[in-house]
């Protein structure tokens, strides 16, 4: 697919209570040439979020109100079916889009044409790079190593790759973060979408397995990096870790549930929330 700087992306967006965050992240929507729709599904936000929401100066933004909380992965299927533009990318509402991103992202895939899925580097608000951008496949085993804290002792099997060497240019990488997901429309096509079984979190990762089961790949560019100031949301911490342990369960009977040996390795990885709070504590 052609690079280009003409507006061809539609930007989702799913926000629930995600409070002063949600405008900074609009506001650095507001000067990218290349979104064409900004899609804003509100799974609940409280009254001044939604006047404010309605004041906001951007013919490119529409607003998908009314339905209750559904969730991460179908809120991000509405925002996609109101939107035409060959490209998507789902964006949560934390996280601060640094100008040319998506065009970086763009040019660097210019020529790719495979069904893709791709981010750049994501940093905390300190700027380090975020656990999670960059990851191996999710299999339990990458779980109960970084869970248990045995990465240093077998750095071939941890799950996050953010404390491996910066690549120098765009590099493949089996999965990253859904905070930051770039791709053509075709490739949402494809793969179906988010996965709507999973209300919040893991569906990035099972999107990223089902992307290489059709023989597309992710790929990850190291600049320009974006914010992600995360943890923005005012649900109930064990209200997140609930969806974070339904998220994981769901993830591994899909994919790993065979053989029986496999079973094993998941209920140890889900005791007492290991892998859920250690791993996917923000994403």
């Amino acid at each position: 697919m052609a690079a280009t700087e003409a507006a061809s992306v539609a930007v989702v967006l799913v926000s629930y209570h995600t409070g002063p965050a949600l405008f900074e992240c609009l506001d650095a929507l507001r000067s990218e040439p290349t979104i064409a729709e900004i899609a804003l599904v509100d799974n609940g936000n409280d009254a001044e979020t939604r006047a404010r929401l309605a004041d906001w100066s951007d013919a490119r933004l529409r607003l998908i109100c009314g339905q209750r909380n559904v969730g991460f992965a179908r809120g991000c299927h509405l925002g996609v079916t109101a939107t035409a533009s060959p490209f998507l990318l789902l964006l949560n509402p934390d996280c601060l889009l640094a100008p040319g991103a998506i065009a970086a992202l763009q040019t660097a895939l210019a020529t790719e044409s495979r069904p893709w899925i791709a981010t750049v580097r994501l940093l905390e608000a300190d700027g380090q790079e975020q656990r999670g951008c960059r990851r191996a496949a999710g299999s339990p085993l990458n779980f109960l190593i970084e869970g248990f804290g045995l990465g240093r002792v077998f750095p071939q099997y941890r799950l996050n790759h953010h404390q491996q060497p910066l690549p120098s240019g765009l590099t493949a990488t089996p999965a990253l973060s859904g905070a930051f997901m770039l791709m053509p429309r075709t490739t949402w096509d494809a793969t179906g979408g988010l996965d709507t079984g999973y209300f919040l979190h893991v569906e990035d990762l099972d999107l990223c397995a089902r992307l290489r089961r059709i023989g597309g790949a992710c790929w990850f560019l190291p600049a320009p990096a974006c914010t992600h100031i995360k943890s923005t949301s005012k649900a109930p911490a064990w209200v997140v870790e609930k969806h974070k342990l339904a998220g994981l369960w769901r993830y591994f009977r899909l994919w790993y549930a065979r053989p029986w040996a496999w079973r094993a390795l998941v209920w140890l990885t889900l005791a007492g929330g290991i892998g859920a709070r250690l791993v996917l504590r923000r994403r």
